[in-house]
């Protein structure tokens, strides 16, 4: 559905037009707005790289996210490297939170902070061991 709604599929590589940025930027508003969104598949929808990327930005201060799944995406080791930085960007934010909660002598409550709890990067053959190594790292 939502490769239909951006109306384009990319090769992994490949440059996106500034129209298809443009389509992908408006699903990502509607996607931003969205304040009960807990889960987001993009299951078989070939957005590569360039469209992860899109995408990230926008998703990576949600609030209630917890799942996101990139089956199928046509995403290569450089895909792997920007869900790698999204993961350090929170891993940093959570520990800001937890220590100005240390401040005030109250014990953080690891469940109710932000940030992505699980990412299904499956049948994205072309991550290769580079990319699982980024993952891994972060």
């Amino acid at each position: 559905m939502l490769c239909k709604c951006v109306g384009c599929a990319k090769e992994p590589g490949t440059k996106w037009a500034s129209s298809e940025r443009e389509r992908l930027n408006c699903v990502n508003k509607g996607i931003e707005y969205l304040a009960a969104l807990v889960h987001l598949c993009l299951v078989n929808c070939p957005v590569g790289d360039g469209g992860l990327e899109i995408f990230c930005q926008d998703i990576k201060n949600s609030i209630t996210l917890k799942t996101v799944n990139f089956t199928g995406c046509n995403l290569t080791w450089q895909g792997a490297d920007y869900v790698a930085k999204i993961l350090k960007y929170q891993t940093i934010r959570r520990h800001e939170e937890t220590w100005a909660e240390r401040l005030r002598s109250r014990r953080p409550d690891l469940d109710c902070m932000p940030g992505w709890r699980r990412i299904t990067l499956n049948c994205n053959k072309l991550i290769g061991d580079l990319g699982s190594c980024f993952c891994r790292i972060s």
